[in-house]
């Protein structure tokens, strides 16, 4: 649990209650289809935040290492994913990813700043106060790095219409309503 003044209540979420156990009961998810989450699949949550993608993924059978650069949000993740297959290593993606060898690499780098007036929401203002969001320059090492580690594909979460991470064009895209997935490096799966 954690409080930020400008949340009405405690933030808090529980992997097993509520609309994130609802998604994972379903196992038709964009993000699992997007990432193949096959059983025993290596995928690698490089900007884990509060782990909701992270359990999406576990709960459609993958491997999942979720790896959070803020301190003070991958201590809160370390806690709420104890009792689960998450494992959670604290730092920075460009430090764990090489070590690890996964088969998929999943990329949410926070939605880009809008040119609305409206605030983001409340689980994002709260990510947003412990970790801001990362510069172009910082998204496009991330995703370069990420292309050249992942055995199979990244994966990388965008707002439907925002432009491609790093004006890289994906191989493919799954869209949503809101959101898309934008697959790079797509090949076959084991």
């Amino acid at each position: 649990m954690g409080i930020h003044p400008s949340l009405k209540q405690p933030l808090r979420i529980d992997f097993h209650a509520g609309d994130l156990a609802r998604r994972a009961r379903q196992g038709g998810e964009m993000l699992a289809k997007a990432v193949a989450a096959a059983k025993g699949l290596h995928v690698v949550d490089a900007t884990a935040g509060l782990g909701r993608d992270a359990f999406l993924m576990m709960s459609a059978g993958a491997r999942v290492t979720a790896i959070e650069s803020s301190p003070t949000l991958g201590f809160w993740l370390a806690q709420n994913a104890r009792g689960t297959a998450i494992s959670v290593l604290q730092g920075a993606a460009q430090d764990h990813l090489a070590g690890l060898a996964p088969d998929v690499i999943y990329l949410d780098p926070m939605f880009p700043h809008r040119q609305k007036s409206a605030q983001v929401g409340g689980e994002s203002q709260f990510l947003q106060a412990f970790a801001p969001p990362p510069d172009a320059t910082e998204q496009a090492e991330l995703l370069t790095l990420a292309l050249d580690t992942a055995r199979y594909r990244v994966v990388v979460k965008r707002p439907i219409k925002a432009p491609a991470l790093a004006d890289r064009v994906p191989s493919a895209s799954i869209k949503g309503k809101a959101v898309r997935f934008d697959l790079y490096g797509i090949r076959k799966l084991p």
